[in-house]
């Protein structure tokens, strides 16, 4: 399996990766070749260890985590949508109402109302 494909090394360098983009979802640069830099390997490397590791592709995988971030920060009342959108790592308005609908069937408003009384912030 997984384990057997890749030595430990290169798994703890995933590893640190991943850690790193969800600790850092604001960062100017997380971009795929970036990252494999940091893991020390090249970006095709990156990208078929990446796939492997966790199932889907970096971008897939990076927009997944931005998400989850997202819907913890929706359910915050004190935050605007272009706050949530920003704190997880979304460069665009357009962007995170895209990726945000796509993943939940939602646009974020609508989400944030299932844990709000009142009426979405915009």
């Amino acid at each position: 399996s997984i384990r057997t494909s890749y030595s430990d090394d290169v798994l703890k360098r995933m590893i640190m990766v991943t850690d790193y983009i969800k600790n850092n979802l604001t960062a100017d640069d997380l971009s795929q070749g970036t990252m494999a830099e940091m893991a020390g390997v090249s970006k095709d490397y990156f990208s078929r260890i990446f796939k492997n590791v966790t199932g889907m592709n970096y971008s897939k995988w990076l927009n997944t985590i931005r998400i989850e971030k997202a819907t913890s920060l929706l359910t915050q009342e004190h935050m605007t949508l272009t706050e949530v959108a920003m704190l997880s790592g979304f460069q665009s308005i357009p962007s995170f109402n895209r990726v945000f609908r796509e993943d939940k069937g939602m646009a974020p408003g609508e989400y944030r109302a299932l844990f709000s009384n009142d009426k979405p912030k915009r």
